[in-house]
């Protein structure tokens, strides 16, 4: 067993660190919440081998998976994790990768319609438009679509009309946008004004949309005025209440808070600048990072780096913060990969900078995505641009563009060894993905998807 916050090993019947007194969660504990982090295998003498891969040094942010490699992504989903499995939607979907991202929307839907019947509102509606149009993992079903949108609605009703916020807020955006209900733009107003009342942002920021939209028949400009310095008065009330929330977290020895903390004192963020805060909190995170890199945790070799990077609680060193970056990037971390790339930026070297770009796409890293995008995308002057858009036959364009979805490039996807499908069993991988993606593992599944819609003449 290791903590949460410090990565310290501890005995199986540990209840707190002895290092830094957290209150160590066990595997059943970790498991029955939905955050348990996959990672390492079991050693040979039966002990759980250090989770240093995945980052323990942040499992208490188990939901954040944005800086791992994919290999490790990819086998936490497989396991089960669904944070990682949501995060490979969003990865497959980058990557223009249709099927893989059908197989994890299919894969994540039962766990989305248990959070629905949980009461989430969000996530009703959002399962009310999938059902509507067959998106996200399921089959259009209009009947399915109605039960979301008025289950949304009534039971926001219910806990409107007894004063709860969130609720007339949400029924407010229920009657805006004709989420089970016809759209009434006076009742929507009616609720969200209550909601507002009682200090929700979200409906003083619907309040500012609807008066100031040019196209509605209400449109009121002086009242769009009005609702816009509220919200952005109530945007720093809550700027100051995370701002104490961070604090009371930093203070207890959290090195992310506190790394926060320094952060918010040097932007003026939730609180009035403070230098002199932000580099004590800085230097404390420093400390924390530190302790937890040189154990090995890549996301904190990744933040050490960027307190050697840039000044934050020691004096710069860009040539400390490279070796703090490729420690993480050995681990597979792409945070840490887009980092090694601006050091070749740095020292203009072009050519390793693209690699390094191109490493941390390959694993994962959306920065490094849209800059290689930036700079691998043709130069074009202005004048050159405005004499193209002239010439432009937009319908044709139009068309183009639309063959290219009915043709889809999924039968591009790569055949993998044909005797790895031998020992399949393809009614199992279609009929339930889930148990097969922890059976047979993601890529498996995905080439039985991809032979499947081939048969079906879906590509």
């Amino acid at each position: 067993m290791f903590c949460t916050e410090c990565g310290t090993k501890a005995a199986d019947t540990a209840k707190f660190c002895a290092n830094c007194g957290t209150k160590l969660l066990n595997k059943e504990t970790l498991t029955e919440n939905n955050t348990e982090v996959i990672s390492a295998t079991n050693t040979d003498d039966g002990e759980n081998s250090d989770p240093i891969e995945i980052g323990s040094f942040f499992k208490s942010d188990p939901n954040y998976f944005g800086d791992l490699s994919n290999d490790v992504v990819t086998k936490a989903a497989e396991n089960g994790n669904i944070y990682a499995q949501m995060d490979m939607i969003r990865r497959c979907g980058r990557d223009n990768d249709e099927i893989g991202a059908r197989i994890w929307e299919i894969v994540v839907l039962p766990e989305r319609i248990n959070i629905a019947k949980q009461g989430d509102f969000k996530e009703r509606i959002s399962l009310a438009r999938n059902y509507k149009f067959g998106t996200q993992g399921t089959e259009k079903n209009e009947n399915e679509s109605d039960y979301w949108f008025k289950t949304a609605f009534n039971d926001c009703m219910k806990a409107a009309e007894q004063g709860d916020a969130i609720a007339q807020c949400n029924l407010g955006e229920c009657f805006k946008d004709g989420y089970g209900i016809n759209i009434d733009k006076e009742k929507a107003i009616y609720w969200l004004k209550k909601a507002a009342e009682q200090g929700n942002s979200d409906a003083m920021s619907n309040l500012r949309g609807i008066y100031g939209n040019m196209l509605s028949r209400i449109y009121d400009k002086h009242k769009a005025d009005y609702w816009d310095k509220i919200y952005d008065t109530r945007c720093a009330e809550e700027k100051k209440e995370e701002f104490h929330k961070i604090k009371e977290a930093a203070e207890q020895g959290d090195a992310c808070k506190q790394y926060e903390l320094a952060r918010r004192y040097l932007c003026n963020e939730g609180v009035e600048e403070n230098i002199e805060a932000a580099e004590l909190w800085f230097g404390l995170a420093f400390s924390g990072f530190k302790k937890a890199a040189e154990q090995g945790d890549a996301r904190a070799q990744t933040r050490l780096g960027e307190c050697y990077w840039y000044a934050r609680g020691v004096q710069e060193d860009k040539q400390t913060a490279l070796m703090w970056y490729k420690k993480a990037a050995e681990q597979g971390n792409n945070e840490a990969m887009w980092h090694i790339s601006e050091w070749y930026n740095f020292v203009e070297n072009d050519y390793e900078r693209r690699q390094w770009l191109n490493k941390a796409a390959k694993q994962g890293s959306t920065d490094a995505s849209w800059e290689l995008g930036y700079l691998n995308a043709p130069k074009v002057s202005l004048e050159s641009l405005q004499e193209s858009l002239k010439s432009m036959d937009f319908d044709v364009m139009l068309n183009k563009e639309f063959s290219k979805v009915v043709e889809s490039p999924l039968n591009k996807v790569g055949n993998i060894a044909k005797n790895a499908l031998n020992d399949v069993d393809i009614v199992e991988v279609m009929s339930n993905p889930k148990v097969a993606m922890a059976k047979y593992g993601f890529n498996i599944v995905k080439e039985i998807f991809a032979e499947n819609n081939q048969k079906k003449g879906l590509l």
